[in-house]
């Protein structure tokens, strides 16, 4: 089993209201962070029991796909959710707001692969897929931070 266990730290220029309310434009997402090559809603708009497709580009060559359902969804707080397909796993998105203007948000994610290629080769691309998530999720931060603040 090739499991992996992510956390991801971002600062967002935003209050933590106008941060959760861009996170939940879903039909937006693939408009600031690259790597998110789609996603279309299965069910449910917003909150809990909405599930997403989605297929993520990893930059060197293969796609993800997984779909995103909401297992809870707090207003003002947290989002967690499971997935499956390529990769299956829980996570979470936890707001915290730091001040009047700035939002931290840190997102968890374990999961594990099910593409049989990527179990056979965890052993030697395992860093490689570490260092790709991270060059995801910071991505993400940054394509975000854009995108709340209205560039």
């Amino acid at each position: 089993m090739a499991a992996y266990n992510f956390v991801s730290h971002w600062h967002i220029a935003a209050t933590a209201q106008a941060a959760e309310e861009a996170l939940l434009r879903n039909e937006d997402w693939v408009r600031w962070w690259p790597g998110l090559a789609s996603v279309d809603t299965l069910s449910g708009g917003v909150g809990t029991g909405a599930r997403y497709a989605c297929v993520w580009k990893s930059g060197v060559g293969y796609s993800l796909k997984l779909v995103v359902t909401i297992t809870e969804f707090t207003p003002g707080k947290s989002v967690t959710f499971t997935a499956e397909g390529d990769l299956v796993g829980e996570g979470s998105f936890t707001l915290d707001h730091t001040d009047e203007i700035s939002t931290d948000i840190v997102i968890r994610w374990n999961a594990d692969a099910t593409k049989p290629w990527m179990k056979l080769t965890a052993p030697l691309f395992r860093p490689l897929f570490v260092s790709l998530h991270y060059r995801l999720m910071r991505a993400g931060e940054q394509g975000f931070n854009r995108y709340v603040s209205g560039e």
